[in-house]
């Protein structure tokens, strides 16, 4: 089996189970590696589980954001420095 849907997998799985952490390592890899717009899914399943239902600064999608930020920001690094598929 490929490596993008096995980290995709641990990546969905540790947003609904385990710490966003393990999820932030998934993405951060997926984007190195791959132009991954499963980075976003990721971060909208973090946001959707772990964002608490407050209003004000609490309630902004940071994961999303991080999520849309690692897509964009490591696309030109991967393409000039990085390994690329």
């Amino acid at each position: 089996m490929p490596l993008r849907p096995i980290l995709f997998l641990i990546g969905l799985f540790s947003a609904l189970f385990l710490t966003p952490w393990v999820t932030l390592v998934c993405a951060v890899l997926l984007a190195m590696r791959y132009h991954a717009w499963e980075v976003l899914v990721l971060g909208v399943v973090v946001d959707l589980v772990w964002l608490p239902g407050v209003s004000g600064v609490a309630s902004i999608p940071f994961a999303t954001l991080l999520a849309a930020a690692l897509v964009w920001v490591l696309y030109p690094l991967r393409r000039e420095l990085l390994f690329s598929a």
